[in-house]
Parts: C-alpha cells; sequence; structure tokens
C-alpha cells in the first residue's frame, strides 16, 4: 500500500536594499496509515501489515541570498535552512522504498508539475543545478534514528543535490527486516539559485513522496501501468478477444501498493462470469470494489467457471467449514481447492417483490447455514440504482415497485449517466454464500475480537476477500474507510465509493431498496448473527450484525 506525504514550498523575491531574500517554507503536509492482511494457504493466523510514513520540520526553510548567490553559499545552510524529516515505520518482511516528485499544482508529469511557479507573474523556475540560471533542487540523506532504527539506502542520485522529479522516483529504500522497535528516518533539504534578473514574485512548488511496500513494488499512477510492470497481459476471453482489461485474479497487494494515487479508477474482468467491475485505489490505501458483486452460484454451468482456489478466494481447505462434507475437494497433486455450491443463485422478478397478493415472491429460502443467493432482474433486465446523492423525493416505500422504475426514477433498468455500472445493484447472499460454505453452523463465536478466526474463504475473486469487521480499527475495513474520507455519506452514496442501497432480501420479500445499503463482512457474531455494514444516505455503521440468513450485497478488498 502506499502512504504520500506532500511538502509545499514557497520562494518568495523581494529587495531588501540591494539584497535577494529567498525563503524556502514548509506550509502542509498530509499523512496517513493503513494496513493490509496478508493470508497464506490453509493458515490460519492473519498478519497484519502496517506501514506509515510521517514528516516534521524542524527549523523555517530560510535563507537571504545575496547577488545571485546560491543557497548552499550561505553559512551554515544544513542547520540553517532547515531539514524535513522523513519517518517510516513498516513491517512488511520485503522492506519499502520512498518515492518522490513534483507536484506542483496537484498534478504529477505536466510542464510545470516540478517547478516553482510564481503566483503574479505565473513566471516560473525551473528545477536543475548549477548557477547559470534560476533553480531549485532536492537532497535526501539517511539520518539517525533511535536505537533499532535501520538506515534506509539513499537511491537515484538523490545523495546529491540533483533536480525534483517530474515523474514518481525512488529516493530511498530498506530491503527487509524494515522495523526493528524504531522508525527509519531519511532527511530532505532543498538548494535554491535565483538569478538577479528572475522576476520578483511568490514562487511555490510542491514535493510529494509516497511510501510504497515491499521494496520491490514500483510507484505506478495507473492500474495498468502497475499490472504492466508486474508482468500481467490484459484478459483474453473464452472466445479467444483479447478484451484489453486485466483480470481481477492478477490483482496482488504489490499491485495495489503500487498505485500511489488515491482516486485511481479502472475496470477489471472476473475471469469466471467475464463480467467487468470498477475497481478504486481509495483513501485508506486500499483497494476496492466500487460496485456490488454479481457473481451467480451455480452448480452447472457453461457461463459461470467452476469455483476454484485459482479463480475464487478458496485459500483454506480441511476445517470445519470447508471440507469434503460442505462441497469442497482438493487435488493432492496440484493443489487446487474446489467449492461446488450447494444451492445455485436463483433469478426472481423484482417488479412487484412485496410478498402481497399482487406481487411476486422471491425465490428465497431463509436458512443461516447452507448458502442462498438472488439476482433480482425487471423483465430479465439487471437493476440500477441513480446516484445515491441525487435520490428524488419521490415515495417508493423502499421497494422496487414500477412507480420507482425508470430514467427519471431512483431505479431504472438501464445504468444511469453519472455512476453507470456502479449503480448495479448486483447478487444478493447471505453469510454462508458470501463465505463460500454449505454448512457454516459451527461457527457460533464472536471474532470481532479475534479476526483470525474469521472465515479464511470468500465468493470474492482470487486475490480480493470479503470486508472485515472488528472492534479494532485497523481490522475494520469499513470503518477505516470512514476515517479516511471527509464528508463520508456524500462519497458513500456518489463518487467515489458508490455504496448502492440495495436493500435486503429475506422471507421471499425486497426491503428498504433505495434506503438502506446491507453489505457482509467475514466477522462472525454469534451462532444466528454476522457483522455488517449499514449504510443510509445520512447513516453509517459497522459495528452492527444482523440474521444470517438474509440476503445483502457484497464488496470486495484486495488482499
Amino acid at each position: 500500500m502506499s502512504h504520500s506525504v506532500k511538502h509545499i514550498y514557497k520562494l518568495a523575491k523581494y529587495c531588501m536594499g540591494g539584497a535577494l531574500a529567498i525563503g524556502i517554507i514548509n506550509i502542509f503536509m498530509e499523512a496517513s496509515t493503513m494496513a493490509a492482511t496478508n493470508t497464506a494457504v490453509n493458515a490460519s493466523v492473519s498478519v497484519v501489515s502496517s506501514c506509515s510514513m510521517t514528516a516534521t520540520t524542524n527549523t523555517t526553510h530560510s535563507a537571504t541570498l545575496i547577488n545571485g548567490q546560491e543557497s548552499t553559499a550561505v553559512s551554515a545552510y544544513e542547520s540553517g535552512i532547515g531539514k524535513t524529516t522523513i519517518s517510516t515505520s513498516c513491517n512488511d518482511s520485503g522492506g519499502f522504498s520512498i518515492y518522490t516528485v513534483g507536484y506542483t499544482g496537484s498534478t504529477i508529469g505536466t510542464t510545470n508539475s516540478n517547478k516553482l511557479v510564481g503566483a503574479n507573474t505565473g513566471f516560473t523556475i525551473p528545477t536543475g543545478t548549477g548557477t547559470s540560471a534560476s533553480n531549485w533542487s532536492m537532497k535526501v540523506e539517511t539520518a539517525p534514528g533511535a536505537a533499532g532504527s535501520l538506515a534506509a539506502t539513499i537511491d537515484n542520485g538523490f545523495n546529491e543535490y540533483r533536480e525534483v522529479p517530474l515523474n514518481y522516483t525512488r529516493a530511498a529504500y530498506l530491503e527487509s527486516a524494515t522495523y526493528a522497535g524504531a522508525p527509519t528516518l531519511v532527511t530532505t533539504t532543498y538548494r535554491a539559485y535565483i538569478s538577479p534578473m528572475q522576476a520578483a514574485d511568490n514562487y511555490a512548488g510542491k514535493v510529494r513522496y509516497v511510501l510504497v511496500h515491499p521494496s520491490s513494488a514500483v510507484a505506478q499512477t495507473t492500474f495498468e501501468s502497475a499490472f504492466a510492470m508486474a508482468g500481467k497481459s490484459t484478459y483474453t476471453n473464452k472466445a479467444g478477444v483479447d478484451t484489453g482489461h486485466y483480470a481481477m485474479q492478477d490483482m496482488t497487494s504489490s499491485i495495489c501498493n503500487s498505485v500511489v494515487d488515491y482516486g485511481t479508477e479502472t475496470q477489471l474482468i472476473d475471469t469466471r462470469d467475464e463480467k467487468l467491475y470498477w475497481v478504486l485505489k481509495a483513501a485508506d490505501g486500499k483497494c476496492w470494489m466500487t460496485q456490488n458483486l454479481d457473481l451467480d452460484l451455480e452448480t452447472s454451468s457453461n457461463s459461470v467457471a467452476a469455483l476454484t482456489s485459482l479463480n475464487t478466494d478458496l485459500n483454506v481447505y480441511n476445517d470445519d467449514i470447508y471440507n469434503a462434507n460442505y462441497g469442497y475437494t482438493y487435488n493432492e497433486g496440484t493443489g487446487v481447492i474446489t467449492w461446488t455450491p450447494s444451492s445455485p443463485t436463483y433469478t426472481s422478478d423484482a417488479k412487484h417483490a412485496n410478498g402481497t397478493a399482487s406481487g411476486t415472491t422471491i425465490s428465497w429460502s431463509n436458512t443461516s447455514t447452507t448458502p442462498r443467493s438472488v439476482n433480482l432482474t425487471v423483465n430479465g433486465k439487471d437493476i440500477y440504482q441513480k446516484d445515491g446523492s441525487t435520490f428524488s423525493s419521490a415515495t417508493c416505500n423502499y421497494y422496487t415497485t414500477p412507480s420507482c422504475l425508470g430514467s427519471n426514477k431512483n431505479f431504472n433498468t438501464e445504468p444511469f449517466a453519472v455512476n453507470g455500472e456502479h449503480g448495479k445493484l448486483g447478487n444478493y447472499y447471505n453469510w454462508s454464500a458470501a463465505v463460500a460454505s454449505n454448512n457454516t453452523s459451527s461457527r457460533t463465536a464472536s471474532t470481532y475480537n479475534a479476526i483470525a478466526d474469521n472465515p479464511k474463504n470468500s465468493i470474492c475473486p482470487k486475490g480480493w476477500r470479503l470486508t472485515r469487521s472488528s472492534a479494532t480499527a485497523a481490522y475494520n475495513d469499513f470503518k477505516s474507510l470512514y476515517t479516511a474520507y471527509s464528508s463520508f455519506s456524500a462519497k458513500a452514496n456518489g463518487y467515489p465509493l458508490w455504496l448502492v442501497r440495495a436493500g435486503r432480501v429475506g422471507n421471499g420479500t425486497l426491503v428498504n431498496s433505495g434506503y438502506v445499503g446491507y453489505y457482509w463482512s467475514s466477522a462472525v457474531s454469534s451462532a444466528s448473527d454476522a457483522y455488517y455494514l449499514y449504510v443510509r444516505s445520512d447513516n453509517f455503521d459497522s459495528s452492527n450484525s444482523y440474521d444470517r440468513v438474509y440476503g445483502f450485497s457484497v464488496r470486495c478488498v484486495a488482499r
């Protein structure tokens, strides 16, 4: 996963009795902390990889330059202008890397992104070294840390003053044994030379730092470049046609971690049924599906591939709910795990799904221990929800009824312009289906305080997992998402998270569609309940539990 720290620097030039005064001032920084879970096949312990980066400035970045002097000519430059100290703590056994890039104007790789830009004149100061023209540069050094701190290796010439990079460039790294009880420290200093002919102005620019791990991960700005860098190819479908999309099953923690810009999106294809899903690098540092899972659980079909550990999140065989008694087989020669659901996904018309005499009762059997799932359609077509932030005030009684269907209503059988495929309701799964087991009756003890005891398998694609709920914030996926975004309700109901309020299915009826979104987690609450996310336009709660018999939505997060 990646973490970012942004620094904004200003150069102010003005006349002081023939002298030129230049100030480099740190006025803003940002940092975030994230965690991911790495779960080994057939293991029952989750080891959390937790990495964070912060930055502090110990003195004001300022100096006075006279008649075109460069800042390094000032006595005691290193201490007089001050240093920015970057502190990293990371327990990834594969190490970490710190990448840096010019970020002026909150853009990367554009003409002025590594320049200083005048606030009034629009004139620029390019990055570089020397004294032939105005320029600025940077240098990164290791810094002594507390006892147990490990020293990073400086990379790509950053041990000397060099240009601020136009694209992400690795400045420092630690290959392994990353956390020994004290953070690893590096410091950055900045050099400036201002020509006597440089126009007076307030010149400002930004440098961004990101932490990626393991150290082999390369900072990328798109999912496509991250997949390509990892040696992946776009998916060729069953008809032999290159789809131009990468496979969800090829997602790895390294690929997710290397995508460093939050808000980056792409569409990936699920190789099991060749459906496309939107994926987001969210502000919590994780890679999330931003539309609901729509996988039909088939017992025999040509449209959906057999669910195996090659394409599905099946990591464990031969524990209390993942064995031969509950639909599982294990090939000792290949090591492939296969799950055959005991019940297929039903398709029901939701046009009048209210359980009344005039309505159509949904094919649904309330069972908390065996898998159930349903695909709701209207006249055989998928259902899409309008952008949640722009719902009309029409009363729908919270059901998907004809009065709520249409291009100007809250639901339609065609994607809406604003959220498109993000708004697709997807399938509804009871908890046993979500955790991919034909019998979960043995799961009776709460795992809210012990995520290692959560079910290890799910119906998510390989490389992805079911979300977690936990009393520990770092392990509570929806809680960390909530913490990462300000004005969460707007972002949850619209861009960028698109948490569809699809309601729930139970007792043959659809309830609260358009009003509440219910999303299963892998955490057990009791013999009958499991934890889930409850989201409305004005409310959010990831600490509730509900009866496992009901059909909820599923969102997956990359491992």
